[in-house]
């Protein structure tokens, strides 16, 4: 190949690259959202503290006094959030 034809080469490279980039973007975003880890990190009745301890909310958005060891929780699936 001669100079010309690589550096055209490389040019169609460099064009391409924020296409992927954001497509891979895209692919990273999907697949988090549905990772089921993911998922009950962003419940509305609990969050993340550290080390995997939760600070707990009620249904009603009240907080619950202190954190709690995330292997003391069981979980918990609405109907809403079962596919038939």
């Amino acid at each position: 190949m001669s100079t010309d034809e690589l550096l055209t080469s490389r040019m169609h490279q460099l064009d391409a690259k924020d296409e992927l980039i954001l497509n891979v973007a895209d692919r990273v975003k999907e697949a988090r959202t549905k990772n089921k880890k993911q998922k009950i990190l962003r419940s509305k009745t609990q969050y993340s503290v550290r080390n995997g301890s939760y600070n707990l909310r009620d249904l009603d958005g009240t907080q619950r006094g202190g954190s709690v060891a995330g292997s003391r929780l069981k979980k918990f699936y609405s109907l809403e959030d079962q596919e038939p």
